[in-house]
């Protein structure tokens, strides 16, 4: 949902709707991935393929293995990633010097940084 949404209660309880009630889930099935609520995947489990359950298993043992972040990253941190592949990309894409690059890359991570 939008940041700037002029109604963020209806549009959380919206897409809330999607990813915790069993008929939503159950008809979205994974369709657009496997679902991060436990509840969720153990509402789909029973009508999987063979196919959809190695995914779910993969899901459930990275769960099993990842813990919440204890560290955010700095602010500025997502910008940062963005203008790395931007800049990158722009060398064999539009020819950029990859000097140019780093050094247009070096302007934008200070400014994201520094915002």
């Amino acid at each position: 949902m939008s940041a700037k949404t002029q109604f963020p209660q209806a549009a959380a309880a919206f897409i809330g709707f999607f990813v915790t009630d069993p008929d939503a889930v159950s008809v979205l099935g994974l369709d657009r991935g496997v679902p991060a609520p436990a509840k969720a995947r153990a509402t789909l489990a029973p009508h999987m393929t063979p196919a959809d359950k190695v995914q779910l298993d993969f899901v459930n043992a990275q769960v099993k293995n990842n813990r919440a972040k204890t560290v955010l990253d700095p602010t500025g941190a997502g910008e940062v990633q963005k203008s790395i592949a931007r800049n990158a990309l722009s060398i064999p894409l539009t020819r950029v010097s990859p000097s140019s690059a780093a050094e247009k890359f070096m302007s934008e991570v200070t400014k994201a940084l520094t915002a």
